[in-house]
């Protein structure tokens, strides 16, 4: 596959999102970012459930 620059990101974008509609029954939006463009705001989900 070729890089085509934004075509290929908006259709990538697109089939990511209608399979998340069809799959998941979510609604959602794909957006791509730059690498390190999001904060490190600390917060990290910790599963502390038991299973004995």
């Amino acid at each position: 596959m070729a890089w085509v620059g934004e075509v290929l990101v908006t259709s990538l974008a697109q089939a990511i999102t209608a399979s998340i509609r069809a799959v998941c029954n979510l609604r959602g939006e794909v957006a791509f970012k730059p690498l390190g463009s999001l904060p490190n705001d600390g917060k990290v989900i910790d599963d502390t459930r038991k299973y004995d």
